[in-house]
Order: structure tokens, then C-alpha cells, then sequence
């Protein structure tokens, strides 16, 4: 990383220092303790607050155990590359298990809709698009069905799109897997609701708003009254038939619909036959679209940090500092066979390879995935080149 200036001149400075110096351009130090500026530090110079507002394009990295306070302070002064060092470290061990606990399989990257904030608004997905083949669908299940993982039939797109995804689902059924998806649930009414005779385990219907002018805003052409009504008919079908599947309602929490949230969840909560409800942050994959005035405010959160050794402070995201379990626990397999560390990489930027080419187990335990993993667990996140982790929304 250039034009990098270290805020917190003490003995963690001095070890961040070390740690960073051979991979990093650092420029200044930068302190609070009017008593060191214009000293030196490691060698370098010490500027006062004054001087480091002269450098507002820079990259600031607190080294300080204040770094709550710090962070406030420094986005204050316009500053908007902010990053926190922690000597602390959790232990991935625990998590680095033979197998994923869930696999994504992306049947298709087609989608009906074109939400706000998505990654298909304004056709801001740049791959390819097309459907799984029900050989290489076959292959994945023949490969995964003894460490039965969850299986989760979407990853960016809609699953009702694919013309064999009822026999997808019997198929991974066939071996005992647990197998569910999320849908847009504008079509859940196809072939008069028989998803639910398939057997499958989990429905997450993914709702972008929570009443009609907030649905209809994000999903143009949609009608909220339809949805609803879709919903309430799968719920009593599956209760009337006594279907084992679960149904769940995702919805986006923003600035505008906040207020609204609660009767949200009591209305829905209250139709027997929904298993429950999810309230998410609001996450922007779209650029294409103006959302300072939608996303909650979420500078008191900064609470929520656990032991990242570097994160950038992201003021466009909820501050979530828990550390990157997902790709320990999840894999996600394109529709083409290429196989990327998690749901999030919509992208394919994160290529470990492709299932028409090597097996599940090869890739899984491959040198690709390896370094990811030894990036993660050094926190060298801020070192390396791997800007769609660095730049996560969920970090």
C-alpha cells in the first residue's frame, strides 16, 4: 500500500511498523501527544494533527489501543481511508475443517428482476451468464453428498429460472442432503406451487422492502400486493399439506424503512406456516445508484470489532469487524464449474478453479484456496492484492 501514515506512535506503532514497513510505503507517524511532533519514530518523522490534515488522500492506519476514539476523530477531519491494527488474534484452527459446512451452487446467474442495490441493477454483472448443465449438477452432488453439506441452490441469481431445478433438488434428496435456496419469490406460484412437493428443506424469500412504496421503489415493475398474497398461499399450502419445508422472509433494513420494520415482522410472524424472519443490513453491490440517505447510521457499531489484525473503517457499509469465517465454512461453485471462496464473490474475482476440470476435493484443498486462507489468517489483508476481500461488504 502507498502514501501510508501510522496514527499512534507508542509500542504497537513500533511493532506495526516492523510488521508493515517491507510491504508498505510508510511516510509519517502521527500522534495525539503534542510532545513528540517533529521528533522521529523508527526513524521517521512525527506530525502534528495540523500537518496530517495536509495528507487527507493518504491512508491512515491507528496504531493505538484508542482506536475507537482515534477513528472518530480522524473521520471527522475528512478523512475517508481509514484502517485499525490489532496484535490480537483468534485462532482459525477451530474453523479450518476438512470440509464446508454449506456449498452454493449457482444453477443460473439469470434473474427476473432488477433490484436496487443488486448486483444485476443496470447490468452491473459483468460475467457471463447461463444455466448449470444437469451432468456437471450431478457431478458436484457425486463428489459432496458423504460430508453432507447444507446446499444451497442459488448464488447470483434466481433459482425458479432453471429449467431442471426440480430435479436438482430431487437429486441431492436422493442422498439425504439438506437442500434449500432463496428466491425473489415472484415465482413460487410456478406449476401451482410444486417446489413444495419436491421435498426441499428451506424457502428464503428475499423481499426488498417492507410495505408497497418500499418494495415498489427498489423492484420497479413488482407489485408488493402480489408478493404478499404469494406468500400467504405458500405458507397455508404447506400448513394444510403438512410440508416439512421451512419458509423464511429476508428483509432490508435502510434509513427510510426503519420505523417500519416492527410491524413488519409482527404481520408476517403472525401468518402460521412462516418459520421466521430476517432483518439484514443494507448492502449496495450497485454503484448505479445513490444510497447516503438510505443506509442506517451505523458509527456506534464500531463496538462489533473482533480481533482484525487490519480493516478498513467503510463509513458506505455497516462496521461488522468479526473476522472471515466464510470462507472456512462455505464454497461457492459457478454455473460454468468455476469454484470461488464464497456467496459474495458474484464476480468469479476469486478463481480457485473449475469442477469441469478438477474435483471438489483437489480444489477445495488446492494451493489457491490455501493462500486466500494464509492471507486471512496473517490479517495481510491490507498487503495483498486481493482487492475483492479487502474490499468486502461484510468486513
Amino acid at each position: 500500500m502507498k502514501n501510508v501514515i501510522l496514527f499512534g506512535a507508542s509500542n504497537l506503532g513500533e511493532y506495526a511498523y516492523n510488521n508493515l514497513k517491507n510491504n508498505n510505503d510508510i511516510c509519517f507517524f502521527s500522534d495525539n501527544n503534542s510532545r513528540i511532533w517533529g521528533k522521529k519514530f523508527c526513524g521517521i518523522d512525527i506530525i502534528s494533527i495540523e500537518e496530517l490534515c495536509e495528507y487527507k488522500n493518504y491512508n491512515i492506519i491507528v496504531t493505538s489501543m484508542y482506536w475507537k476514539e482515534i477513528c472518530k476523530q480522524i473521520a471527522k477531519l475528512g478523512f475517508k481511508n481509514i484502517y485499525i491494527y490489532t496484535t490480537d488474534k483468534e485462532k482459525f484452527e477451530e474453523y479450518n475443517k476438512e470440509h464446508p459446512e454449506s456449498v452454493w451452487i449457482e444453477t443460473t446467474n439469470y434473474c427476473n428482476e432488477n433490484c436496487k442495490f443488486c448486483f444485476h441493477y443496470n447490468n452491473a454483472m459483468i460475467r457471463k451468464k447461463g444455466c448449470m448443465s444437469l451432468d456437471l449438477y450431478k457431478k458436484i452432488i457425486n463428489e459432496i453428498k458423504f460430508f453432507k453439506p447444507r446446499i444451497n441452490l442459488h448464488h447470483s441469481g434466481e433459482p425458479f429460472l432453471h429449467k431442471n431445478l426440480y430435479e436438482f433438488i430431487n437429486y441431492a434428496k436422493e442422498f439425504n442432503l439438506n437442500v434449500g435456496f432463496t428466491t425473489n419469490g415472484t415465482l413460487i406460484d410456478k406449476d401451482d406451487y410444486y417446489i413444495l412437493r419436491t421435498g426441499i428443506d428451506r424457502i428464503n424469500i428475499s423481499l426488498a422492502g417492507v410495505d408497497k412504496e418500499d418494495y415498489e421503489f427498489i423492484r420497479r415493475g413488482s407489485s408488493f400486493d402480489e408478493i404478499e398474497e404469494k406468500i400467504i398461499k405458500l405458507a397455508n399450502l404447506k400448513r394444510i399439506n403438512n410440508f416439512n419445508t421451512k419458509i423464511y422472509i429476508n428483509v432490508t433494513e435502510t434509513e427510510k424503512n426503519k420505523g417500519k420494520i416492527e410491524n413488519f415482522v409482527d404481520k408476517f410472524e403472525g401468518i402460521e406456516g412462516i418459520d421466521g424472519i430476517i432483518v439484514r443490513s443494507l448492502m449496495t453491490w450497485s454503484k448505479s445508484i445513490d444510497v447516503s440517505g438510505m443506509k442506517i447510521n451505523n458509527n456506534e457499531k464500531v463496538n462489533n470489532f473482533k480481533n482484525y489484525r487490519i480493516v478498513k473503517v467503510n463509513n458506505l457499509h455497516p462496521i461488522n469487524f468479526s473476522l472471515c469465517k466464510g470462507v472456512y465454512k462455505n464454497l461457492g461453485i459457478l454455473w460454468d464449474g468455476t469454484v470461488v471462496p464464497c456467496c459474495l464473490d458474484f464476480q468469479g474475482y476469486n478463481n480457485l478453479g473449475n469442477l469441469l476440470e478438477e474435483s471438489f476435493i483437489d480444489i477445495y484443498n488446492g494451493e489457491k484456496r490455501k493462500e486466500l486462507l494464509k492471507e486471512l489468517e496473517d490479517r495481510s489483508l491490507v498487503k495483498t492484492n486481493n482487492e475483492f476481500c479487502r474490499n468486502c461488504i461484510n468486513l
